[in-house]
């Protein structure tokens, strides 16, 4: 079995730059994921954009326990993956569109919107939508009194008109 190795630093920054993932890379020169994503931070390349704006998106509404596991559950990060296709992210694999399509798919048809608990073992459900919802995809959480919801998220956090392809 050959032995293959992280290519040369100028190699992963042109990776980084074309938008590739760190599973396509380490599949491409035969490396683990782990390896490749130390390399991007070693060389300053850290997370790409549009899952920072994803999560500061997310961040406006809800403060998702780390600690239960709520972050890494499917309906989150159909969410995640949704908000960076919506966003213009073209580096998604075709199973990310896929993840991102189904959310919205689901939202529609189901009529229903994505909530957070952050007191439930699950913390996030899809819950039947409420006039108040409006067309959001979530749940706002009751912000308390004198706040107000940021509108720029709200702006990304509303279905589009006709759905998305």
């Amino acid at each position: 079995m050959p032995e293959y190795k992280l290519p040369s630093d100028s190699e992963l920054s042109r990776c980084f730059i074309e938008g590739m993932s760190d599973p396509e890379i380490a599949a491409r020169y035969g490396c683990t994921r782990q390896a490749v994503n130390a390399a991007r931070h070693r060389l300053g390349y850290g997370r790409r954009p549009y899952v920072n704006q994803a999560n500061a998106l997310i961040g406006t509404v809800w403060r998702v326990q780390t600690a239960a596991g709520h972050q890494t559950q499917g309906s989150i990060q159909g969410l995640r993956l949704w908000l960076r296709k919506r966003l213009g992210d073209d580096s998604l694999s075709a199973r990310q569109k896929l993840t991102a399509d189904n959310f919205e798919a689901r939202i529609r048809r189901e009529e229903v919107v994505l909530q957070y608990d952050p007191s439930s073992s699950n913390g996030f459900s899809y819950v039947p939508r409420e006039p108040q919802d409006g067309h959001s995809v979530i749940r706002w959480p009751d912000l308390g009194p004198g706040r107000v919801r940021d509108p720029e998220a709200e702006k990304f956090l509303n279905l589009p008109a006709t759905p998305t392809d």
